[in-house]
């Protein structure tokens, strides 16, 4: 078999265990937000400090604030909206600024009305996650 068949054939499989990647990560996310004995085990040269607050307010009918803490090693985070089906609804990036911050959350930009689990990334990876309502 010669390179230019099996390129395809991996793609294909980096492909479908992305897929699954993001899978997992919503269903992770929507278990830490409505699940208070789900714990998590932080990865190496993840800190326990960087992590979400409380979305103010909550509930909210067109503008929401979600709160957040980062390390100042923190290279990329972002907050991931899903709903509560763990369907993959929106991404919002992060500020790199060590300590509190905040970024909006428009009703417009989510579909229907109900209850939203919003995750936080840091580096590519889950590290804490929370519901909201949009009512």
């Amino acid at each position: 078999m010669d390179y230019d068949q099996i390129i395809p054939l991996i793609v294909s499989a980096v492909q479908v265990q992305n897929l699954r990647i993001e899978q997992l990560q919503s269903m992770t996310a929507l278990m830490m937000a409505t699940n208070p004995n789900f714990t998590t085990v932080p990865l190496p040269g993840q800190p326990e400090t960087n992590r979400l607050l409380d979305a103010s307010p909550n509930p909210f009918t067109s503008t929401t604030n979600l709160r957040y803490n980062l390390l100042p090693e923190v290279n990329q985070a972002q907050i991931k909206i899903y709903d509560m089906r763990g369907v993959y609804q929106l991404n919002l990036d992060l500020t790199l600024v060590a300590g509190t911050g905040q970024v909006l959350l428009r009703s417009s930009d989510l579909g229907l009305k109900g209850q939203y689990v919003f995750a936080l990334f840091i580096n590519g990876s889950l590290l804490d996650a929370k519901t909201v309502v949009y009512q």
